[in-house]
């Protein structure tokens, strides 16, 4: 059969649109499976005061990896949350202000790499009127009572003085402070100012409590800040036009007691105000910040514990945040290590942080050990090392077959803790 020209064009063209709908017809039809999302807080039926911003606390799941997430509110989107990287499991948390008194519809939806949506997921908030009350609230200048210090629970951590007791003055592996409001020393050279603004919302606090929350942001923005830009090498303004902080009640927060999502970052009162015996200022969440979302330096609170460290002595004098050297290599070599080798740890599940993997924590810890023998020089040259990779790096095949494309980070960790001759484990299950 011979086709005129114009004939075998109009063939041709059918042909194509017929395999397009063909193509697509396999994409739009069983072959993408749709994410999964669930509501985890706050509860369906909940009840807020106009005025409130209420914190959405969403956990997507899906094969391909999660892309976006949406926070609908009465039928519209209210906001959303990009992922940096698809994840298989992700939990967001979506910011959404409750101005309109009566009941409203909360949906979150879930996008995966596809472009599918998940069937939304959907709770009611019933919003309630304010109104003004009789009661005379304390002046902000009460402030915070100040609770019975307890150090965190590591095993020969020393116990809390009593309320008679003086605090011990003698060199201590963990000194408690009598006053933690106060104890912050502010250095005798002003640092650099910081070069992007940090807001902070404590509305869904008592009033009273506004003087600490501004306390608590001037001190991570002029003291914690600076420090942080100094040893990492990093300007948030590179990354973010501003910083947000958001304090709420406890209950407000099931999963996490706080939590950084880019530049925004939601935090309980109890790792916050609360957190006593602790100075008012953030030097955890605003590190996640700048490691996992703004230069992708290693994370997974593997420097944690060192530059927390360092951001307590050079502020206070004190350890607030971790106890000291020899409290952390007992802990590491009489628990951690121990336990490792007796269960080797199976490979982390794909699209999960391995905040949690036990050899994370054991390179957490022999970092900060690194802090306390080296000072914070070697820890600044390490983190920097893992900013930008090094194609002369191979990590070794344990690493690899553990963090997979961080693996190459853990072995700038694992080169750089060899160096350090007055500390010497080895530690084969995390390729160490």
């Amino acid at each position: 059969m011979c086709l005129k020209p114009k004939r075998a064009f109009i063939f041709l063209l059918a042909l194509c649109a017929l395999l397009l709908a063909c193509d697509l017809g396999s994409l739009l039809g069983g072959g993408v499976t749709k994410p999964t999302v669930i509501i985890t807080a706050p509860a369906s039926g909940a009840r807020v005061n106009a005025g409130t911003e209420v914190a959405v606390q969403a956990t997507a799941t899906d094969a391909r990896g999660i892309a976006w997430i949406e926070l609908w509110v009465d039928g519209a989107v209210a906001g959303n949350q990009v992922l940096p990287a698809p994840q298989t499991s992700y939990t967001a948390i979506l910011l959404w202000r409750a101005t309109t008194p009566g009941a409203h519809v909360i949906q979150v939806r879930a996008y995966n790499t596809a472009s599918a949506a998940s069937d939304p997921a959907a709770i009611s908030i019933e919003v309630a009127p304010v109104i003004a009350q009789a009661t005379q609230l304390p002046p902000p200048s009460a402030g915070r009572a100040t609770p019975t210090p307890t150090p965190a629970q590591i095993p020969g951590a020393a116990p809390p003085p009593s309320p008679t007791s003086p605090v011990p003055t003698a060199p201590s592996p963990w000194r408690i402070p009598t006053n933690p409001t106060t104890a912050i020393r502010k250095p005798a050279t002003p640092f650099a100012p910081a070069d992007l603004p940090f807001h902070i919302d404590c509305s869904a606090l008592d009033p009273s409590r506004k003087a600490e929350c501004d306390r608590y942001i001037a001190n991570t923005r002029d003291l914690v800040y600076p420090l942080l830009r100094e040893i990492t090498g990093t300007s948030l303004s590179s990354c973010y036009d501003a910083v947000y902080y958001k304090i709420v009640p406890d209950e407000q927060l099931t999963t996490h007691r706080a939590q950084a999502q880019q530049n925004r970052i939601l935090s309980s009162l109890r790792e916050t105000l609360n957190a006593a015996p602790a100075p008012l200022y953030d030097s955890h969440e605003i590190l996640h910040t700048i490691s996992m979302f703004c230069i992708n330096a290693l994370d997974n609170h593997v420097f944690h514990g060192a530059i927390e460290s360092h951001i307590d002595l050079t502020l206070t004098g004190l350890q607030w945040q971790n106890p000291g050297r020899e409290l952390i290599a007992n802990w590491l070599e009489k628990k951690l290590i121990p336990d490792i080798k007796k269960n080797p740890t199976p490979q982390p599940t794909p699209g999960v942080i391995a905040v949690d993997h036990p050899c994370a924590k054991i390179f957490g810890d022999l970092v900060t050990i690194l802090y306390y023998d080296s000072g914070i020089e070697a820890i600044k040259r390490l983190y920097r090392a893992t900013i930008k990779r090094d194609p002369t790096v191979v990590p070794n095949a344990k690493l690899s077959g553990l963090f997979g494309a961080n693996a190459w980070q853990y072995q700038m960790v694992v080169n750089a803790l060899k160096q350090n001759t007055k500390h010497s484990v080895t530690v084969p299950e995390c390729g160490y």
